[in-house]
């Protein structure tokens, strides 16, 4: 099963339906009142960080049930934006990066605006936002333009991220820091996996929930 796809900006009008949408999910696929509050906060949490993305952006919102009872919530973000304008929008900060980022989700909101300002510097996402790095790699998601398994799209998993914080927590400072902010995130609590993949000029994030 699988919602409208709702295309969501700055105004009210596409987060009301977001949430109209979450809400007929909810009520489709019978879910119990705790599993419906988490979808719910998941939705909520997905749209806090899509007010923060600038509106140069396209975004579309959708949720899905596989026949697993896998829950997907998915936001894709594209832009046609040519390199010029991509440059300068850069350039607006110094340091090149958004440093009024803080908390897990918006900084997924401020990786995912980075990689669509600027292709071809993906990879230094690693160094810039603590994530990564972004792999170029196989990726099993056929929801970036119907992806197959055997297309090589970048790629970064909460849940990779999640084991090598915890594997360099106790020696590194900065991986303590980046622990115990994900240890306070809403979604990273709820979900099971954060994805976002890279394919083009298109940015999809997707959070799993296992039922």
């Amino acid at each position: 099963m699988e919602t409208n796809r709702i295309s969501i900006g700055k105004d009210e009008k596409g987060r009301k339906q977001v949430l109209l949408e979450t809400e007929k999910f909810v009520e489709y696929n019978v879910l119990d009142k705790k599993t419906a509050f988490h979808i719910r906060l998941l939705a909520e949490e997905t749209l806090g960080m899509v007010a923060a993305i600038t509106e140069e952006f396209n975004a579309k919102f959708w949720l899905e049930m596989d026949q697993r009872h896998i829950c997907k919530l998915h936001l894709t973000a594209s832009t046609d934006m040519d390199f010029y304008k991509k440059r300068q929008l850069i350039d607006v900060a110094t340091n090149k990066k958004n440093a009024s980022a803080k908390g897990f989700m918006s900084k997924i909101g401020d990786m995912i605006e980075k990689t669509l300002y600027n292709l071809n510097e993906v990879n230094t996402l690693e160094a810039q936002y603590g994530y990564g790095p972004l792999m170029y790699g196989s990726m099993g998601m056929g929801d970036i333009d119907n992806v197959t398994t055997n297309t090589m799209i970048y790629m970064w998993s909460m849940k990779e991220y999640q084991e090598g914080l915890e594997t360099a927590r106790e020696e590194d400072q900065e991986a303590g820091e980046a622990w115990d902010e994900l240890e306070k995130s809403i979604v990273a609590s709820i979900a099971d996996d954060v994805i976002v993949g890279v394919k083009g000029d298109k940015v999809e994030m997707i959070i799993i929930k296992n039922l």
